[in-house]
């Protein structure tokens, strides 16, 4: 069971993983496909896992534009429609 909850709550994206968020879009918050705590980046860095020290690719200058990639493939993929409200 715990393990469907993760599939719906999470979706991979360029190695990481992103929360959903209830009323469209995703969470900004970058999490470790290894044990899907929380990463934590400086200005200019890549997000670390604090447990397993995993690294992203990406840094956090990088979310805007990636949550944006991440919403147009789900649209694309599922037909869900633009949250105005919540373009991200």
């Amino acid at each position: 069971k715990e393990a469907a909850v993760d599939q719906v709550d999470f979706v991979e994206h360029e190695g990481a993983l992103f929360k959903r968020r209830v009323g469209g879009g995703f969470h900004t918050t970058v999490y470790c496909p290894r044990c899907k705590n929380a990463c934590a980046a400086s200005d200019g860095t890549h997000y670390t896992c604090p447990t397993c020290r995993w690294t992203a690719a990406f840094s956090k200058k990088d979310i805007a534009g990636l949550l944006k990639e991440l919403w147009a493939r789900e649209t694309q993929n599922f037909g869900f429609p633009p949250n105005p409200a919540n373009p991200e």
